[in-house]
């Protein structure tokens, strides 16, 4: 399982690996397919919604999420890290960069580069 934020689009990835396979992807953050040209939509996903300028994607082949559930990440994201019996913080808690809350990050290289390693057993 894999939750990942990138702080220059402002957009989130969670990703889940069984057997070394990809079965459950969901991106959302900012749209922006005006700015680069590329359409939102997807065919790789299942599910695709716009509002209020993000877009969220969703797809997996061993769970099920509906347009209006993509749209609320923090509910989404508890219940798909609860299928992995796994414990997701409550929203306000998960550490961001700059959120001067618990951020723990090693930097690698000159680039600013961050990385984060959450276990969850």
């Amino acid at each position: 399982m894999t939750y990942e934020y990138e702080d220059t689009s402002e957009c989130y990835a969670y990703l889940v690996h069984e057997k070394g396979e990809l079965v459950t992807e969901y991106h959302f953050g900012i749209d922006y397919s005006d700015e680069i040209g590329v359409p939102t939509r997807d065919a790789r996903f299942d599910v695709v919604a716009n509002a209020d300028g993000d877009t969220y994607k969703f797809r997996s082949s061993v769970r099920r999420a509906s347009e209006a559930e993509i749209q609320e990440p923090a509910s989404l994201l508890s219940r798909l890290a609860g299928e992995e019996e796994a414990w997701l913080p409550d929203w306000d808690h998960i550490p961001q960069p700059g959120s001067g809350g618990p951020w723990q990050a090693a930097r690698v290289g000159s680039d600013g580069f961050e990385r984060v390693d959450l276990i969850v057993a």
